[in-house]
């Protein structure tokens, strides 16, 4: 949407998200692998939904990284890469911004 262009974000923070389908979601054997970024204005602000076709997580990890992608502990859940997307957002956002993650 012609909105979401306006919006001040921080740089490259899309590109962690990308590279992680890429690294753990990617499957070279799938003929068809897609990842998709939509992007909407909501009632409470603007939607950013990044879709992929990928392999998924498996539910232990899926689990893990939800409870720990909030801590301030980096090295707890081995999520560098989400850990840092979550951070340099809700610095640059504050409690407006939220990060949900499912298969």
């Amino acid at each position: 949407e012609p909105a979401l262009l306006s919006i001040p974000t921080v740089k490259f923070w899309m590109q962690p998200l990308a590279e992680n389908f890429f690294i753990h979601g990617f499957d070279a054997g799938h003929e068809f692998n897609l990842y998709v970024v939509n992007g909407w204005e909501s009632d409470d602000g603007y939607v950013l939904e990044f879709v992929d076709n990928g392999q998924g997580i498996p539910a232990e990890r899926l689990n893990t990284v939800r409870r720990t992608l909030f801590n301030q502990d980096d090295a707890s859940s081995g999520s560098i890469g989400l850990r840092n997307v979550y951070t340099r957002l809700h610095f640059f956002y504050g409690d407006g911004c939220t990060i949900e993650i499912a298969n």
